[in-house]
């Protein structure tokens, strides 16, 4: 996990600022859901896009970067959705 703590970061704080401001476009609406979906799929997809962007450079699926891709989707899954949810209740 130490050694993959700047992607957690990354992917989670895209995720977060992505819920956020879904929320705050869709704020007339009230689209709560819609705020966290948002911030779940944007963290999700920004995970698996620099998970698969990196075999373009030559890297073998290995145990490692089994566990970088789910460190990844947990933060993307978990900090976007709370972005979305926070910034409802804030």
């Amino acid at each position: 996990m130490k050694d993959y703590f700047w992607n957690f970061v990354l992917t989670s704080c895209v995720a977060a600022i992505a819920g956020i401001f879904a929320f705050l476009l869709g704020n007339t609406a009230g689209l709560l859901g819609a705020s966290i979906f948002s911030g779940i799929f944007t963290g999700t997809s920004i995970a698996l896009s620099y998970f698969f962007g990196r075999f373009m450079y030559g890297e073998s699926w290995t145990k490692e970067t089994s566990i970088r891709l789910l460190v990844m989707l947990i933060g993307g899954i978990v900090f976007g959705g709370l972005g979305g949810w926070l910034i409802s209740i804030g």
